[in-house]
């Protein structure tokens, strides 16, 4: 049962019918907003008789790579621009969506 777990909600499906000599599966799905360690029995029933797993999950906090350490803002001897621009590359090798703040 993933009712008791908010971490375990998008996990489907809860129930099903499977048809004699048929298989069938369902997808565990873990999702955190918090970084955690996570465990919890499961326990799923096949014509009412009880079957148990562990799910273990761990949440590891979402990290971004800068492209530079530092950003230098310099104008060319010979531009009259009134602006100088740089790039800098935000990289996220997670999993998950990043969340930023300038």
């Amino acid at each position: 049962m993933v009712d008791a777990y908010p971490e375990l909600q998008s996990s489907s499906p809860l129930s099903q019918v499977v048809p004699p000599g048929q298989e069938a599966g369902f997808d565990i799905i873990f999702c955190s907003q918090t970084v955690k360690s996570f465990s919890a029995p499961i326990t799923y029933y096949i014509n009412d008789r009880p079957f148990n797993f562990l799910v273990t999950a761990q949440a590891d906090p979402v990290s971004l790579e800068l492209s530079k350490k530092l950003l230098k803002f310099n104008f060319n001897e010979d531009s009259m621009e009134m602006f100088a621009t740089q790039s800098l590359i935000l990289t996220n090798y997670g999993n998950a969506p990043a969340r930023f703040t300038w």
